[in-house]
């Protein structure tokens, strides 16, 4: 698109470097659970695009394109003003570890592409430091001449980091910028690597962010699929010889794990794995950030039932439960949760198993099996694991509370107690690679 003369211009068709952004949305929802984030990321493009965002109230219609190119002086002196305050408010609070000269970096890039119409180079950080140097700047600009134009501006972008905030709270995900072909001659251009040491996913290309693998894939070969599932788990095991007291062991209690709470826990997660798939209108107990990966995503329903059997797998083998995913450390949960109710005359498998303090002792179970239980902390006041209605969450109606405990967890809080994979996006990553397959006969 040409420069600016100075006369509005009918807008053209909407360029692709904008309509990326609708493209990135889909891919960071790789289980499908947010299909409305993506008509609403259409929908908004389309409105900037044509002029019709806000309308209804600056009375006008203003493209995009024409806002952001006749305002350019006005968009000038607000990230001025932003990169000359801001950084020493930030500074008083959090000290010399803040990066100014990044901070810097990254606005002045923000504007640059944004004036130029390139909204190739404009990741999710780059919406944020454009929406706050506007906000910031903002008593300045509405006594000024371009003042609609700055309004739609602002506008768009504060639309924009909300609906990918959305995106990163739902889905787990953060959209990352796309990079031209090799050889463009853009010196803004980011490593094509995938070894890159960037801590923020902007800087690098979609096709080159890492991956971390997951516990168990279908190269590994799942074991609810395989000929010896499930058939592998009837039995019969010897839980006291599995789960005994040892030798040396003289806490007249038992073991924190006794041979008839094995054989409880292991009846519960491999009925319950079994059923978790034939019951999607009965889910499992899960916080309401997890429950629309359940409803909509069948291959994140088969890797949670997975936890149930795998932690059921481990224990026929006389190994503890010991999850080693943020998955099988809900499962467990659940399980627990779920053995008192189990009637002893239903358990056959009970009969002439010694009995020990310890047998009804679930705190302890969880206290012995499993590191933390962080995940819990997803749950939401008033949150009773399942849904009373069938609403779904959208960029209007979000996932979690604000303020709460599990946004908390789910942002800032996490990152400064450095919780791993808690997102439900990542509830199925190894915690630890050297028990990847302990679980299988």
């Amino acid at each position: 698109m040409s420069q600016f003369n100075g006369k509005p211009s009918t807008p053209g068709p909407v360029p692709a470097s904008l309509r990326q952004l609708v493209r990135q949305i889909e891919d960071a929802d790789e289980h499908k659970i947010a299909p409305d984030l993506v008509r609403t990321a259409n929908a908004l493009i389309e409105a900037a695009w044509n002029g019709s965002l806000c309308v209804k109230i600056i009375r006008r219609t203003i493209p995009l394109a024409n806002a952001i190119q006749q305002s350019t002086s006005a968009l000038d002196a607000a990230s001025i003003a932003y990169i000359t305050t801001v950084p020493a408010q930030i500074r008083a609070v959090v000290g010399d570890a803040f990066d100014v000269a990044g901070f810097t970096q990254d606005n002045l890039k923000a504007f640059k592409h944004l004036k130029n119409l390139d909204f190739t180079w404009l990741g999710t950080v780059h919406y944020e430091h454009i929406q706050a140097a506007l906000t910031t700047d903002e008593e300045a600009w509405k006594g000024g001449r371009f003042k609609d134009e700055m309004f739609i501006i602002q506008q768009f972008c504060q639309r924009i980091v909300d609906l990918l905030e959305s995106l990163k709270q739902r889905t787990g995900h953060r959209i990352a910028i796309d990079v031209p072909a090799v050889g463009n001659g853009n010196s803004d251009a980011p490593p094509l690597t995938s070894t890159s040491t960037s801590t923020d996913a902007q800087s690098m290309p979609v096709g080159a962010m890492p991956r971390v693998p997951r516990i168990y894939n279908a190269a590994a070969g799942r074991i609810y699929g395989g000929r010896n599932w499930p058939a592998c788990a009837d039995g019969p095991f010897d839980w006291a010889r599995l789960f005994g007291p040892k030798v040396d062991d003289d806490d007249e209690s038992g073991p924190w794990l006794t041979p008839r709470m094995a054989a409880r826990l292991h009846h519960i997660a491999i009925v319950d794995g079994e059923q978790l798939l034939d019951d999607v209108y009965f889910p499992p107990d899960l916080p309401r950030v997890a429950r629309p990966f359940f409803k909509r995503s069948k291959e994140w329903r088969e890797n949670f039932r997975e936890c149930y059997l795998r932690i059921g797998m481990r224990l026929q083998k006389g190994l503890p439960p010991c999850p080693n995913c943020t998955g099988e450390e809900l499962a467990l949960h659940n399980i627990v949760h779920r053995a008192p109710d189990a009637e002893d005359g239903d358990l056959d498998l009970l009969t002439g198993l010694p009995k020990f303090p310890n047998d009804e002792d679930y705190m302890l179970v969880l206290d012995n099996a499993v590191e933390d239980m962080d995940v819990m902390m997803l749950y939401e006041d008033g949150d009773d694991g399942c849904d009373d209605d069938d609403d779904e969450p959208s960029i209007d109606n979000p996932v979690l509370g604000p303020g709460s405990m599990a946004s908390f967890m789910l942002g800032s809080g996490g990152d400064a107690m450095r919780v791993n994979n808690l997102h439900p996006s990542k509830w199925f990553h190894a915690f630890r690679d050297e028990d990847f397959r302990n679980h299988l006969p």
